[in-house]
C-alpha cells in the first residue's frame, strides 16, 4: 500500500510539473515566443523618457504556443500618440495574417483579442511625440498532453527503497521536478 501511495503522488507530481508554466515577461520587439502565457510591455526604448516607447518602432511580436486552440490577449494599460502610433493584431504568425484587433490608438483600453492559434502583434510610432505605451497579458487554450501511461517493469518488495517507472511517452526534462517524497 504504501509504494501505492507514493506511486500516486509521484504520478501527480509529473503531471502537475508537466502541464505547469511560469509567466514570461517581455519588452515589444520582433520575436517569435511559444511561451502558453505572459506579459508583453511596450519596447521602452525611449532614452529621453524612462518608461516611454521609442520614435519610429516597427516590430512585431509573435505567440505561437504548440498545440494552441486559442490565445487570450487582455491590456491592462494602454497609451499612444492618438492616430499616429498604434498596435494591430493579427490571427497568425505575421501581419500577412488576417487582421482581428486594432489598429488602436489613443488612450482607450483596447478589447479583449482571441486568436484561432499563433498571434501577431504589431506596433508602429511615428517619429513626433512617444508615450507611456501599453501593457498587455496573454493566455492560452492548449491541446490538453496526453496523460502518460505508467507501468512498474516488476513487482516491488516489501522492503525496497526504489522503484522504477516506465512511461509510454518521453517527457521534457524541464517539466519534472525531482524531488525525495516520504509518503
Amino acid at each position: 500500500m504504501r509504494y501505492i501511495k507514493k506511486l500516486s503522488l509521484l504520478a501527480f507530481s509529473v503531471i502537475f510539473f508537466y502541464s505547469n508554466n511560469s509567466n514570461a515577461q517581455y519588452n515589444m520587439q520582433n520575436l517569435t515566443v511559444f511561451d502558453c502565457e505572459g506579459t508583453l510591455t511596450d519596447s521602452e526604448a525611449n532614452l529621453i523618457t524612462t518608461g516611454y516607447y521609442n520614435h519610429n518602432e516597427n516590430f512585431s511580436f509573435t505567440i505561437c504556443p504548440p498545440g494552441a486552440l486559442a490565445i487570450t490577449i487582455t491590456f491592462t494599460f494602454f497609451e499612444t500618440e492618438p492616430n499616429f502610433d498604434y498596435v494591430r493584431i493579427f490571427d497568425g504568425p505575421d501581419t500577412n495574417s488576417p487582421l482581428i484587433g486594432g489598429p488602436f490608438s489613443g488612450i482607450n483600453l483596447p478589447p479583449v483579442v482571441v486568436s484561432n492559434g499563433c498571434i501577431t502583434i504589431n506596433f508602429i510610432s511615428d517619429n513626433n511625440v512617444a508615450v507611456e505605451g501599453f501593457v498587455l497579458s496573454w493566455e492560452s487554450d492548449i491541446v490538453p498532453p496526453v496523460n502518460p501511461i505508467i507501468s512498474l517493469p516488476i513487482s516491488p518488495t516489501c522492503s525496497t527503497d526504489v522503484l522504477n517507472l516506465i512511461l509510454d511517452q518521453n517527457i521534457h526534462c524541464d517539466s519534472i521536478l525531482t524531488a525525495l517524497i516520504n509518503v
